[in-house]
């Protein structure tokens, strides 16, 4: 299993982007099992990437295949000095080195314990996800360089938002190469200027702050749950809702909100008209279409009764929504979840199995962080803590995300 080198920053409420970085090749020349301070070699433009990333809120963590150590070249002791040393090379040039992630292990050229596979070993994506863990970091906010096919294999697989490759040969799919340290500079200054001016444009959460100044707190909260809504969606995923009594009513609401028009109007579009009118006739496709309206993928757990209550009779009810995450949940999809005491043992199983399937996840609770806590991407506690209450807070905020994520995708 891979290990880690980590100054462990302070873990904030809301998930923040990091930018991943290859080590040889992408922060020192690579020329060949490098352990030693006389053959480290800085690329250009390292020091500012990092000082830049910071700037922009981006914590910057190593991930780095370490064979050398499973081979015998070199031991982990004289790695852990190596980083060290680099560390303080950063600092003293104004940049810092949040956390390093290695994998010493090769499933063929590994000596004793280290001859094994593991997803620690990029291009699996093990060191990624431990640290979007450990750090709470936002992947799909995030950026990954690295100079070899396996970085942006890699990278893909934790579901990193872009993929820059810093190699000589063809560039892999999905990703975008680049000739300069200075331009991933560029992307990354580009990034976060993007993403300024769209979290300064969200007319529906000032509205909702405005009404219920109590929730000014969640500002950052409500902008990243709109980021996440948004980035789900948009690559192709959807949203799954669930919680219980009337978290559960409140779960499908969301549902009725997302998938048909909320506040505003929601026509098809033009290619899905006159596919509809191929198959129907011009007539009948343009009637059809004229009577749907786009929809927002999602769907509520709670809304089956055949399902639920077969597995909470035959198996056990605390994992009735954990199955249907199992069974439904894919790695772009989202898990929003509803529960005013945070603690409700069916919607913890279910953000468990969520985090294991790789979906992102929100949390709607009240003000104790509750056991939903650690397995919530992004936690909104509304500063309540009777039950009734908490509903009439959790109401205007999902209103609120749903009218947002509605804006996104229709109107822009």
């Amino acid at each position: 299993m891979g290990e880690k080198v980590s100054g462990t920053p302070e873990r904030n409420a809301t998930p923040q982007p990091a930018l991943f970085l290859d080590r040889d090749g992408v922060v020192n020349v690579d020329c060949g099992y490098v352990h030693r301070k006389e053959d480290i070699i800085f690329i250009d433009g390292i020091f500012a990437l990092a000082r830049t990333a910071h700037e922009a809120g981006y914590l910057v963590v190593i991930v780095t295949n370490q064979a050398g150590i499973g081979r015998g070249y070199y031991d982990e002791a004289q790695f852990h000095d190596l980083m060290a040393w680099m560390r303080e090379e950063f600092r003293k040039h104004g940049a810092t080195l949040d956390a390093v992630y290695f994998c010493p292990d090769h499933p063929e050229h590994g000596i004793g314990k280290y001859k094994r596979s593991s997803e620690m070993r990029k291009p699996g994506p093990g060191m990624l996800l431990l640290a979007a863990r450990e750090h709470k970091i936002d992947l799909h906010s995030s950026i990954m360089i690295g100079d070899a096919c396996h970085d942006m294999e890699a990278g893909a697989a934790a579901g990193i938002g872009a993929l820059l490759y810093f190699g000589k040969d063809a560039c892999p799919r999905g990703a975008r190469k680049i000739s300069s340290l200075a331009e991933a500079e560029q992307t990354l200054r580009s990034r976060h200027m993007s993403r300024q001016n769209h979290m300064e444009d969200f007319p529906h959460i000032r509205s909702l702050l405005a009404r219920h100044p109590e929730l000014a707190p969640l500002e950052p909260q409500l902008y990243a749950c709109v980021s996440m809504l948004s980035e789900c969606i948009r690559s192709g995923g959807k949203i799954l809702t669930c919680g219980n009594g009337g978290s559960a009513a409140d779960a499908e609401h969301i549902v009725g909100e997302l998938m048909k028009s909320f506040l505003c109007q929601r026509p098809l579009p033009t290619s899905d008209v006159e596919a509809l009118e191929n198959i129907c006739g011009r007539e009948e496709g343009r009637r059809l279409a004229a009577s749907l309206e786009g929809a927002i993928p999602a769907l509520s757990l709670v809304s089956g009764v055949a399902l639920p209550t077969a597995f909470a009779n035959d198996v056990t009810a605390e994992n009735c929504f954990a199955q249907q995450v199992l069974g439904l949940g894919n790695r772009n999809d989202l898990l929003w979840v509803i529960s005013t005491s945070g603690n409700s043992r069916n919607v913890v199983q279910a953000l468990r199995v969520a985090k294991m399937k790789g979906l992102r996840t929100i949390g709607l609770t009240g003000s104790a962080p509750g056991a939903v806590a650690p397995h919530c991407d992004v936690q909104l506690q509304v500063p309540a803590s009777s039950t009734p209450a908490i509903q009439e807070l959790h109401l205007p905020v999902y209103h609120a995300l749903c009218a947002e994520l509605e804006r996104i995708l229709f109107t822009h």
